[in-house]
């Protein structure tokens, strides 16, 4: 039993485990529009495309299903409650949300299965779990903001960098070198890690936006710190602020940044090395590629785009596999080119001498990654490699 819980409360958990998990969108759809609309100053810190796309308020309801469905051996959620962690410090959330989160979620509840299920003991025992995991997060979240502030470099909240640098990797990604506007060190980051931002456009939006970028490099950190970061980013159509990144942000101009989170790092700096990337989902997997093979690990990259003129890095990876033709393999794969990465070719691969019992990191867009999942799983690999993802928007607890 969960500390602090009664045996009453996690029987009423429980049995509302399966009315949670079929409570549907419409039931997000309106927690979430109510909880705004009382309180607009979430959305400077809520992504609006993924409150829209239902996607930030059907991670919550998962987040805290998972929860009451795992009441019993909390354990288990560890390296998702990271990952929720480690999103939230880059977008700055503060204990100050949980109790408004909570409140109007739990007025959802009470709605949608009315008097009859929604008893004041169950309300009362969906109260405690859900104050638990607030408590959890609140707790892990001030660890990260307190260590962050304490690095060396380091920093806490938003910190204005200016663009140094601007260079056009393809049609559709361009990069942008980024330095502090103090003049000060940064944070050296894990590789794999990503940076978090917050833009006023009132042209747009009388709130800020907030987004996370992954860091596609940064200049070689001196002693006492790095000098600053690059980050990738896709132009997206209709993207509100992909677009401005592209159009309007200019050399010398500046941005509001969170320092580096993110738990998408090696976990084992001797085992070979797999990533398998999509889209813009390869700019982590030039830190992650440079610092294995700097520890001696064998490395293979998956690079899956739509076509040649959208392959960010190609160059640079192709000069890396020259340079390193014992340790690192990389494979491309373009859709639009008549060549998809398929269940096939990606067993041969993991096949290859150098990259049995591999760790495997998958970055990219969700069907990608399931698909990569699905193969994996399929194949009965899922023993002879630890699989490691990350996601673009909210953390999903069951992804």
């Amino acid at each position: 039993m969960s500390k602090g819980l009664t045996s009453q409360q996690v029987e009423h958990i429980k049995a509302g485990v399966p009315l949670m998990e079929q409570a549907g969108d419409a039931f997000l759809s309106e927690f979430y529009a109510k909880m705004i609309s009382e309180n607009p100053a979430l959305l400077n810190v809520f992504n609006k495309t993924h409150q829209r796309t239902l996607d930030q308020p059907r991670a919550l309801t998962r987040a805290v299903v998972a929860y009451a469905k795992n009441i019993d051996n909390l354990g288990v959620l560890s390296p998702v409650v990271e990952r929720i962690v480690q999103k939230h410090c880059s977008l700055n959330v503060k204990a100050e949300h949980y109790p408004i989160v909570g409140k109007y979620l739990l007025d959802a509840i009470s709605v949608k299965f009315g008097p009859d299920v929604a008893t004041p003991a169950f309300l009362d025992a969906w109260a405690a779990a859900y104050g638990q995991l607030a408590e959890l997060l609140i707790g892990a979240e001030k660890g990260v903001y307190e260590a962050n502030r304490d690095k060396v470099g380091g920093w806490e909240g938003y910190r204005q960098f200016k663009v140094s640098e601007k260079v056009d990797e393809t049609e559709n990604v361009s990069s942008f070198k980024l330095v502090p506007v103090d003049g000060k060190k940064t944070i050296v980051p894990l590789p794999g890690q990503y940076l978090g931002f917050s833009f006023n456009i009132p042209a747009l939006d009388e709130h800020t936006f907030c987004r996370q970028y992954s860091i596609s490099d940064y200049v070689e950190p001196l002693a006492d710190g790095a000098e600053g970061y690059r980050i990738s980013v896709k132009k997206i159509p209709g993207g509100a602020i992909s677009n401005n990144w592209h159009e309007h942000i200019k050399v010398g101009d500046t941005v509001d940044v969170s320092p580096p989170c993110g738990e998408f790092v090696l976990k084992n700096h001797s085992k070979p090395v797999l990533l398998v990337t999509a889209g813009i989902g390869v700019t982590p997997a030039i830190s992650l590629s440079k610092h294995a093979l700097a520890s001696g690990q064998k490395v293979g990259l998956i690079q899956c785009d739509h076509k040649q003129d959208t392959v960010p890095f190609n160059e640079y990876f192709s000069s890396v596999a020259k340079e390193n033709p014992d340790n690192f393999q990389y494979k491309r794969y373009l859709s639009g080119e008549g060549k998809r990465l398929d269940k096939n070719e990606f067993l041969n691969i993991l096949e290859t001498p150098n990259l049995k019992n591999a760790d495997i990191y998958v970055i990219g867009p969700k069907d990608f990654m399931r698909d990569v999942r699905g193969w994996i799983h399929s194949s009965q690999k899922d023993g002879d490699h630890a699989v490691y993802y990350d996601f673009f928007g909210p953390a999903q607890w069951d992804e």
